[in-house]
């Protein structure tokens, strides 16, 4: 979990969609002040919870509290790269990536609202 830090001070689940700029600097907080394994406290929410959205190109994704801040720091140190949809662990449900290989990114739990 991320904890108090971040997950019910700094950041509480919203509704918000955030532009890509503002999900930079929401990650790059996140990846700072994160203690835990995840986003979000998933000792008070399932991790499939969306905690807040992102709109990119166009399309919106739902970033869940269970995404791993060792893929936060992942996303993040690859933000240049393009930023695409593929498909996730499961293979059937689509997640945002920006990985130079165009795969999912383990633990990045962002997926396409639809």
């Amino acid at each position: 979990m991320c904890g108090n830090k971040f997950d019910g001070v700094f950041h509480k689940k919203t509704d918000e969609i955030l532009e890509k700029e503002d999900f930079i600097r929401r990650i790059k907080t996140a990846k700072m002040l994160c203690q835990g394994d995840t986003l979000g406290d998933l000792t008070t929410r399932s991790g499939n919870t969306p905690l807040f959205r992102v709109k990119i190109s166009g399309r919106e994704y739902k970033v869940h509290a269970d995404t791993t801040i060792e893929a936060i720091k992942e996303f993040y140190k690859n933000r240049v790269n393009n930023w695409i949809q593929c498909k996730g662990a499961n293979g059937k449900a689509e997640v945002l990536t920006n990985s130079k290989s165009g795969k999912y990114i383990r633990g990045f739990y962002v997926y396409l609202k639809k």
